[in-house]
């Protein structure tokens, strides 16, 4: 084992330096040598007139080569170990030996007692988690700082000599800059970076695996041969893959995650039988926990794939870069975290173009033997002076139609006979089947006779049935977001404007007005609305990604109901369809409003065959089994693709940044794990990302004594608060003017039929405390009209005293959602129903 000894010593000084760049910087900035150097190493002696000739002399006599196991090792002054005063190798005061073994471990929260050392490798890491910020430009600001510092010090130690500072306070000024000029010396280059966090345990490399080998013409380079002549060679196709076991160890052992997790599943364990809001609820859930110990901690993996296109000028569906790419999350996350990208983690990336030439095994071998070592061994965990075993098992595999049944092992086309992989309805069946048939539903015996004889939709073997407790047959899941967003909502949409436009309700011109001066802001669900051109209501498909077509079939009824009467038979369907997306995003569900899910989707495929004379297509097939999803894995909010996709920008915002294409799929996948190195390295768990706007004392505001008796009523301490106008925790985002869900007067966990709601007047926080309150004025709630989509309210008459207002703290609001109220063109106000 290869040993870094810190042996190059200062003839001045005597202080020993890690490499003999260090050594001359020391020499520069300590002693201002510029000429007449003596070479003290080994007893050495000799004297040189010149920096480059002594430099020569170090690198050429006693300078050895760096070996594979040398390279890139932490300098001992980052490890807070005593360094040796002397030259004597065998001397009692030697420095202790710096091991570059992977059994040496550093952590990161002890980098250094020097916090401007710290702040240095904050700095690289945090350059190096921008997505969109290649890594030779990390490579450019680490030389550009070097110099900066190394021409800093030159000048302050000018300054220094002219205010005839004593010698010891320039020595103490000077060494500071030798220390930070160490430092960026020793992280210099890319190889000892990586090396170094490595060595701290914060970066976890990609592991590179062979898919294969594909015959590859090749021409042969020599001096003498001029007739450009080839020959056939045989070219290894890799793949990227994270070693998951190493990545949850440190996630999980970041502050605040693990008990989290722990709290939040003991919380929906203990939720009664009748309501899901979490995968914990689900059948597929209850009877997995039931084969293991109770004491035996079991987190549920999702797993999704997808394919996307990156670095393609041509658009995102030319196919010349397409990558596939497979995420992980955990199941066990709550809700307000799990959107956030962050917490979804890369573990295979490879070209779209080798699954279609090797197949799924080859592709995810790799990943099936991570999944089965984390289900079947585990990981071991440090948790408050504590080992705990934990375990991960994937409970379901998510994503798109095309992709789930490309992956599963099921017909990638949809004008198969057989194209549902929840069930073995027909094509010619599934276009006018209202309702899920029981006999039809796939079980794992079916799936095995089928299998066999490769029948009813089944190409090959599913994979993942090779992890213990999965099967493609009773692990299935849907996607809203494909299904509903970009699926039936774009059809059917266009079919109830055309419909509206021929009724001449309106115009296309009056709703495009309507469209262009709505009121749309940050809370609003989705995103802005756009406007609707001539040739999509004329092809009878509308043009829009899922989140632009959630905010406009959302916020449809507040632009246009008040010209549509309310008994029209279109509009009617899209009430229906407005109570489907209202269940399918809800975030709680009973089980009783499920059975009523089953009735809606019944009565919209019915109306949807009458009024457009169309049979139904394969998306509205896939609604049906909705119900049955649900009571399997619980809300689909919870499993949809939309986050999931949201972190494709991450992807291709570093593959558009980077100019070399060679191996694109490493530059990606190291970059993601650089993204978690300076997580881990900067220990962030999930404590709450809390920003607001200015302070403001609260004895400015002209309700100041208003607010002051409200206070002293809720014995709630005045000094040191402060109020402002925004305020975000996490994902969430409160402004004045917003409207509040509030808890209701019986004081339940869970909102009512009718939600009570009330317009934020005032922020206020706690300096000391970090505690912040909401100061609501209550609305009249005069009920949730249908026809409309939303909850007609009316501002309340009392606004001058405090016996209206109420003081509610933030941690105790019912939803966190926050809803912006929209005022109709005849003039009412209208929260949006959906959330």
């Amino acid at each position: 084992m290869a040993e870094l000894k810190a042996t190059f010593v200062c003839f001045q000084c005597k202080k020993t330096c890690s490499s003999p760049e260090n050594l001359l910087n020391h020499l520069k900035i300590i002693h201002s040598l510029l000429n007449n150097f003596k070479c003290v190493q080994a007893n050495c002696g000799r004297e040189f007139c010149s920096l480059a000739s002594f430099r020569k002399h170090i690198n050429n006599t006693h300078f050895h080569p760096i070996t594979n196991e040398t390279r890139g090792a932490i300098p001992l002054q980052l490890l807070n170990l005593p360094q040796s005063s002397g030259t004597n190798p065998d001397s009692q005061s030697e420095a202790p030996v710096a091991h570059c073994n992977d059994d040496d471990k550093f952590n990161s929260d002890t980098l250094s007692d020097n916090p401007l050392i710290n702040e240095i490798v904050a700095l690289i890491g945090r350059l190096y988690s921008m997505s969109s910020l290649p890594r030779s430009i990390v490579q450019l600001v680490v030389e550009s700082v070097t110099e900066l510092m190394r021409n800093l010090s030159t000048y302050l130690k000018s300054i220094m000599e002219q205010l005839e500072l004593t010698s010891q306070h320039v020595l103490a000024i000077s060494n500071v800059f030798s220390d930070l000029l160490n430092v960026l010396e020793e992280l210099g280059s890319e190889y000892l970076r990586f090396k170094y966090f490595t060595n701290l345990n914060t970066y976890i490399k990609p592991e590179t695996f062979i898919i294969g080998e594909q015959p590859s013409l090749q021409k042969l380079r020599s001096r003498n041969d001029i007739s450009n002549s080839t020959a056939m060679t045989f070219k290894k196709i890799e793949g990227q893959i994270i070693p998951l076991r190493k990545i949850f160890k440190l996630f999980l052992e970041l502050p605040n995650i693990f008990q989290t997790i722990m709290s939040y599943m003991q919380k929906e364990m203990s939720l009664p039988p009748h309501l899901l809001s979490s995968v914990f609820q689900g059948q597929i859930w209850r009877n997995l926990v039931q084969k293991y110990p109770n004491d035996k901690i079991i987190l549920p993996l999702l797993i999704y794939f997808d394919d996307f296109e990156c670095c393609n000028p041509l658009g995102s569906k030319a196919g010349v870069y397409k990558i596939g790419a497979t995420y992980v999350s955990l199941a066990c996350i709550p809700p307000e975290l799990a959107t956030l990208l962050e917490n979804i983690l890369v573990c295979c990336l490879f070209y779209s173009s080798d699954r279609t030439a090797f197949g799924n095994k080859k592709i995810f071998s790799k990943l099936m033997d991570e999944l089965i070592f984390l289900e079947t061994q585990g990981i071991t965990i440090n948790f408050n002076t504590k080992k705990i075993n934990v375990y991960f098992t994937v409970v379901t595999v998510l994503g798109d139609n095309l992709g789930l049944n490309s992956i599963l092992g099921f017909t990638e086309s949809f004008q198969a006979n057989n194209f549902c992989r929840i069930c073995k309805s027909t094509k010619a069946e599934s276009k006018t089947q209202f309702v899920e048939d029981p006999s039809q539903i796939r079980t794992e015996e079916n799936y095995l006779q089928d299998v066999e004889t490769l029948s009813a939709g089944i190409k090959e073997p599913c994979i993942f049935n090779q992890l213990p407790n999965f099967s493609v047959a009773r692990n299935t899941s849907c996607d809203i977001m494909h299904d509903i967003l970009e699926g039936i909502l774009r059809y059917e949409m266009a079919y109830l404007i055309d419909h509206l436009l021929t009724k001449k309700y309106f115009t296309l011109d009056n709703l495009n007005n309507r469209i262009c001066y709505f009121n749309f802001a940050a809370v609003d669900i989705g995103n802005p609305l756009v406007e609707i051109k001539p040739e999509h209501i004329k092809k009878k498909y509308l043009i829009m990604s899922a989140s632009q077509m959630l905010g406009f079939f959302s916020y449809f009824g507040i632009l246009i109901a008040d010209l549509v009467p309310e008994k029209d038979s279109c509009w009617e369907l899209y009430t229906i369809l407005y109570q489907i997306i209202d269940i399918l995003l809800s975030r709680i569900i009973s089980k009783q409003t499920i059975e009523y899910l089953e009735i809606l989707i019944v009565e919209h495929h019915r109306l949807y065959c009458e009024l457009f004379d169309q049979t139904l297509k394969p998306k509205h097939h896939f609604m049906i089994h909705y119900p049955t999803v649900i009571l399997n894995l619980g809300p689909l909010r919870h499993i949809w693709s939309m986050r999931y996709e949201a972190f494709h920008k991450v992807l291709k915002s570093t593959a558009n940044s980077v100019t070399s294409r060679k191996n694109i799929l490493l530059t990606l996948a190291t970059k993601q794990q650089l993204r978690l190195s300076y997580r881990f390295l900067s220990r962030q768990g999930f404590n709450d990302n809390i920003t607001c706007g200015n302070f403001e004392d609260l004895a400015s505001l002209k309700d100041f004594f208003i607010l002051k008796q409200l206070l002293e009523k809720n014995q709630i301490e005045i000094d040191n608060l402060f109020h402002t106008s925004w305020l975000k925790v996490n994902s969430f985002e409160y402004k004045l003017g917003y409207a509040s869900q509030i808890n209701n007067d019986e004081e339940t966990d869970l909102p009512s039929d009718l939600p009570q709601f009330g317009t934020i007047k005032y922020i206020l926080g706690n300096k000391m405390q970090n505690i912040f309150f909401l100061i609501i004025q209550p609305l009249h709630l005069i009920g949730l009209n249908t026809h409309i989509g939303g909850y007609e309210v009316l501002d309340s008459m009392s606004t001058h005293d405090s016996i209206n207002l109420i003081v509610m703290p933030i941690d105790r609001l019912l939803n966190h959602l926050c809803h912006n109220i929209h005022t109709m063109a005849n003039g009412t106000k209208v929260i949006c129903a959906l959330q």
